[in-house]
């Protein structure tokens, strides 16, 4: 009985275990910034799917760029993908965020849960570090 326990316990403590966030930039601060991988813009979310290619299942969001900061290829509205799963980044349709991405080989935006990711109402000291860093 003690045998079968330990290994449910090991069974769940392995499927529990958060994502490892070691290189993402989260808090934003001027060293990441520096390093020039990751592309920081506030925009609001207007729509959300569900998707799937091969074997990843991941959302995908539209959203309206309010402002682009480092944002490459700057647009108005742009995708980005978060991946199905324990790391897997939520957003609500309609709300605005400081959101950070990178880029694939592919070019294709994503973030995750271990990505720098604020609400509009949470973000102002992070908008001021980033206004002063960015005059547009």
């Amino acid at each position: 009985m003690k045998l079968i326990a330990l290994f449910v316990f090991g069974l769940w403590l392995s499927s529990s275990i958060a994502c490892d966030c070691k290189t993402i930039p989260n808090p934003l601060n001027e060293r990441v910034l520096d390093q020039g991988s990751h592309e920081f813009f506030l925009a609001e979310v207007t729509k959300m799917e569900t998707k799937k290619e091969g074997k990843i299942k991941f959302n995908e969001y539209t959203v309206k760029v309010i402002k682009k900061y480092n944002l490459k290829n700057y647009v108005e509205t742009l995708t980005f993908r978060t991946r199905a799963g324990k790391c897997q980044a939520e957003f609500e349709i309609g709300q605005q965020y400081l959101i950070s991405t990178t880029r694939d080989k592919e070019k294709v935006r994503w973030t995750d849960q271990c990505h720098f990711k604020r609400e509009l109402n949470n973000a102002k000291r992070y908008l001021d570090f980033l206004d002063t860093k960015y005059k547009s």
